[in-house]
């Protein structure tokens, strides 16, 4: 179920790219299978361990930080 649409980007599609970690969202989702799903989430070190395999097989190089993107 939609539960939000993010009005400034139907205005201003950049906003994805400037500020994908703030102001770029596009649609907020209520979850319908939560207790499920969340069991299969990745995260914390685990989730940063697959991210660089992810970079480094794909040979991206460094991640560009965007607005909004905390360390």
């Amino acid at each position: 179920e939609i539960m939000a649409c993010n009005e400034k980007v139907e205005s201003d599609a950049t906003i994805l790219n400037k500020s994908p970690y703030k102001d770029g969202w596009i649609v907020r989702l209520k979850p319908s299978l939560l207790g499920t799903e969340k069991e299969e989430l990745v995260s914390g070190n685990d989730a940063l361990e697959g991210f660089k395999v992810y970079m480094n097989e794909k040979e991206l190089g460094e991640c560009i930080h965007c607005e909004g993107f905390d360390e």
